[in-house]
């Protein structure tokens, strides 16, 4: 150091001083950009932000589940129902009461091959004794048997057939649209509490009823039934009706 000029020592201690300059200046920098760590203790059993959050989205994509229970009857009386469907005769015995309330107390489905235009006379006749006997066995007086054709029926060849031969017989067939039937659907099977905020959809062999209440009143539109592939329609032009 003796050996150096006046000029010389300056230019060392101005680097000195530069380097210690820069020094300070980076370790402060990193300390200030260095996140913040910190611990957080969670008592026992408490749930922690991000959980209470998780679970809150798992509970809201939840459906609530149907808790409906259908109403007691009191007292009752039996009555049966025959249905010439799409596919063939169908019969139901229910319970109902004053209040319109009622219960199904036995269900039998058969096939007529109504469909295939296949039902000879002998086959409603058979048939349609087959069902009565069995009604009156079970208790259901003979005034409280009725005899419906499906809307979904009504455009088989050879249902036409089928209700001039329950015609001979003395019996007095309802026939219904596909527009009553899909009310009638709503009716009997909505209950009260899910008015206005619930629909009815009755899927047929021959067509398909959607049903609800707009204004407390019943409204329904007709779509195709599950055999829609006997008429050569495709799924694309089934899934764009029903949309």
């Amino acid at each position: 150091m003796q050996n150096l000029t006046v000029a010389g020592r300056l230019l060392i201690t101005a680097i000195v001083l530069i380097g210690i300059y820069f020094g300070i200046r980076y370790f402060t920098a990193n300390r200030e950009l260095a996140p913040a760590t910190t611990t957080a203790t969670t008592a026992p059993g408490a749930v922690r932000p991000s959980e209470a959050a998780a679970s809150t989205a798992t509970a809201s994509g939840e459906r609530v589940p149907f808790t409906y229970t259908a109403p007691e009857l009191t007292g009752g009386r039996l009555r049966g129902v025959v249905e010439l469907g799409a596919s063939g005769f169908n019969s139901f015995i229910v319970r109902t009461d004053t209040q319109h309330n009622w219960k199904l107390e036995k269900a039998e489905f058969g096939n007529s091959l109504v469909m295939e235009n296949m039902a000879t006379d002998e086959d409603v006749r058979t048939g349609l004794k087959s069902y009565i006997a069995k009604m009156l066995d079970y208790g259901v007086s003979g005034r409280d048997i009725h005899f419906v054709v499906s809307s979904g029926a009504l455009k088989a060849a050879g249902t036409q057939k089928i209700i001039r031969q329950l015609a001979a017989l003395k019996y007095v067939v309802n026939t219904v649209t596909p527009e009553k039937e899909g009310v009638l659907g709503l009716r009997s099977v909505l209950p009260p509490s899910y008015a206005g905020k619930a629909f009815v959809v009755d899927i047929g062999s021959g067509n398909t009823k959607i049903s609800w209440l707009a204004g407390g009143a019943p409204k329904s539109v007709e779509s195709y039934g599950a055999k829609y592939f006997e008429k050569s329609t495709d799924d694309a032009t089934v899934a764009a009706d029903v949309k």
